[in-house]
């Protein structure tokens, strides 16, 4: 959801567009200005929005709610369920399906049929996709930088332990395993999902 507001600097008015994301991640701006006005971390409650910012459009750099970016936590949205279901989409035509989102995605939703195709020489001949490990492309130059990533994803809680979460009902190695991979320009690391993405429409 984009929302659009005004912010003062000096004399002079500044659009910019901001996402809105939750109540505790409540604006976060491209254009640098994050150097002023409020840093909040995600145990803000909607409250303190509400009335920090009350109905206003136009707000001073110092008024502004930046989200702390060392408040980063993987999927909590979830823990903001019904701020999302009363406000964020109250009115919103697909209200229902972007709330069992929040909730966990299910790949169902959006396989193919029937997929009969190719990928990278595997054929792929099936609904689901096919029981699949790919091995990492990271070169040596850059398998510290990797290295370093994915403990930074580990210790974020975007990257957990395949034990970890498994059901007692599910494969001890997980039906597919996406390679890692690295972007040696910036440098970035990249999850390479192209094999699944290749069951879906």
């Amino acid at each position: 959801m984009l929302t659009q507001i005004k912010i003062k600097n000096k004399n002079k008015k500044i659009n910019i567009f901001a996402r809105l994301f939750t109540h505790a991640n409540i604006f976060v701006f491209y254009q640098g200005f994050n150097i002023w006005g409020v840093a909040v971390n995600t145990d803000k409650g909607a409250s303190f929005f509400k009335q920090t910012l009350g109905s206003k459009s136009t707000v001073t750099l110092e008024e502004a709610i930046f989200r702390s970016e060392l408040a980063f936590k993987p999927a909590n949205l979830q823990e903001h369920r019904q701020f999302w279901e009363e406000e964020i989409l109250k009115q919103h035509p697909q209200k229902k399906t972007l709330l069992s989102w929040i909730e966990g995605v299910k790949i169902e939703e959006f396989l193919n049929s029937f997929t009969d195709s190719e990928f990278q020489g595997i054929k792929l001949h099936s609904h689901y996709p096919q029981s699949q490990v790919f091995p990492n492309y990271v070169p040596q130059e850059f398998e510290t930088f990797m290295d370093d990533t994915v403990k930074e994803w580990v210790q974020s809680g975007a990257l957990r332990d395949w034990e970890g979460v498994r059901k007692p009902n599910e494969p001890v190695i997980p039906t597919v395993v996406s390679p890692l991979g690295i972007e040696p320009t910036k440098p970035r690391a990249l999850w390479d999902g192209r094999f699944v993405n290749a069951f879906c429409t």
